[in-house]
């Protein structure tokens, strides 16, 4: 990041690089099949194991964060 400016002594303006973000719905239960399925569908996404499936066939970085989101309502298996 780049410092932009301090406001006080405990707050900085950070400008950050431009992120990418990913999501899949694991549709229906949770439960380690779905989670499975849907890392290996973000996965060709970002092109881990062969060509990205994405618009630009771009790989995009393995160190992205990964964040789990569980919908209301979703049973958990």
């Amino acid at each position: 990041y780049t410092l932009v400016n301090y406001i006080g002594d405990n707050v900085e303006i950070r400008r950050y690089k431009k992120t990418v973000a990913i999501e899949t719905d694991v549709g229906g239960a949770l439960n380690s099949k779905s989670n499975d399925n849907s890392f290996m569908r973000l996965a060709g996404y970002i092109g881990v194991i062969k060509t990205a499936q994405n618009e630009r066939q771009e790989a995009i970085s393995m160190t992205s964060p990964v964040v789990n989101i569980e919908a209301s309502g979703a049973k958990r298996q």
